[in-house]
């Protein structure tokens, strides 16, 4: 009887084994491919990465404030099989008190039943403007030679106005 409980526990290790195994050999895999860069006045950043997968699937996201959670995700599925990008947007950021030198953890993961891959993204927060909003060109108030090309602008609206 011992012989038989053990050959089962064999059996049932295998059959894990045998799952990990086969997840590889079925290509599931997450690669992080960002946030590139966060500072300290952003209030969302968004973590990308690339699953490539032979099925359906589920994927969530945790963030760590130096090793503190602050964000979880809800799960989500997909169930087109192949190469996916999946974009997920973090928010309420300006909440975590984040300071220049944190480090930010971006876990993903991702699994179908028992195969399960999981992406860890590092980012240190820098100490800045947030990149988020759009870049507003310094013209023509902050150009070198801003007299003539103010005075062109006075020109031509005065033209217009003509």
């Amino acid at each position: 009887m011992v012989r038989r409980y053990g050959l089962g526990g064999i059996a049932s290790l295998a059959a894990v084994l045998g799952g990990a195994l086969a997840a590889e050999a079925q290509g599931i895999d997450i690669k992080g491919t960002g946030p590139l860069a966060v500072y300290h006045t952003d209030s969302q950043s968004t973590y990308t990465c690339t699953v490539t997968f032979t099925g359906s699937h589920y994927f969530k996201l945790w963030v760590y404030r130096n090793g503190i959670q602050k964000y979880m995700s809800s799960t989500l599925m997909y169930s087109n099989p192949g190469t996916l990008d999946i974009s997920h947007n973090v928010g309420n950021m300006n909440t975590w008190g984040m300071v220049p030198g944190d480090q930010l953890k971006y876990r993903g993961r991702v699994w179908t039943g028992l195969l399960v891959d999981i992406d860890e993204w590092f980012v240190t927060v820098q100490e800045g403007i947030t990149r988020l909003e759009r870049r507003k060109d310094p013209f023509p108030a902050q150009a070198p030679d801003r007299e003539p090309l103010l005075a062109t602008v006075v020109r031509r609206e005065e033209k217009d106005w003509a």
